[in-house]
């Protein structure tokens, strides 16, 4: 029993020793920088500017990179009552109802040097007319071709000088952004 009391005692004067103690900080100034630079109002803002420019200039990358899309209207079902005109002058309205589905597949490459674009397509039609059960089948193998746009700017040609330089120069900013944090945190 004796151990016992002894044992409550330690334990209620380690609880107030630590209680005591706990409610004060030691910073460093190194650690005082690093707070302000994670919990700042600035410095969420400074981040949240390097990612918009980070993801403008993958957009700017991406417009380089080939494309290469598919669309389609599947199925492409449809029921509705159209009106025609009968050799009298009357009007007889008839029903239609058909599927009339397509898909396409296009590819294009700008090229820098002359703002032109390669393209390619390929693309396939199915219509069935459900009233009348016919089928027609339409497709283009394959389209290649080129575009050039004649007496225009090339903006492709001078983003590819412009763009690297404001991506570096956002980079620094940052950069720049962190150290007046430093100093004013």
């Amino acid at each position: 029993m004796k151990y016992l009391y002894i044992f409550i005692l330690l334990f209620i004067v380690g609880n107030a020793r630590a209680t005591t103690g706990g409610d004060t900080l030691r910073l460093s100034l190194q650690d005082v920088v690093e707070m302000a630079k994670r919990n700042s109002i600035a410095a969420k803002q400074a981040t949240t500017v390097r990612e918009t420019n980070y993801w403008k200039w993958r957009t700017f990358k991406s417009n380089y990179q080939p494309q290469l899309s598919l669309s389609g209207i599947l199925p492409g079902y449809s029921k509705t009552t159209q009106q025609v005109l009968q050799p009298d002058g009357t009007i007889l309205f008839q029903p239609v109802h058909n599927d009339n589905s397509s898909l396409q597949l296009d590819f294009s490459q700008s090229i820098t040097a002359t703002g032109g674009t390669v393209y390619g397509t390929t693309s396939m039609q199915r219509f069935y007319d459900f009233d009348r059960h016919n089928q027609f089948y339409n497709g283009v193998p394959y389209a290649i071709g080129y575009s050039q746009p004649l007496f225009q700017f090339n903006a492709l040609r001078w983003d590819k000088k412009i763009e690297p330089l404001k991506f570096n120069e956002s980079k620094q900013a940052y950069i720049e952004s962190q150290e007046q944090i430093a100093i004013t945190g």
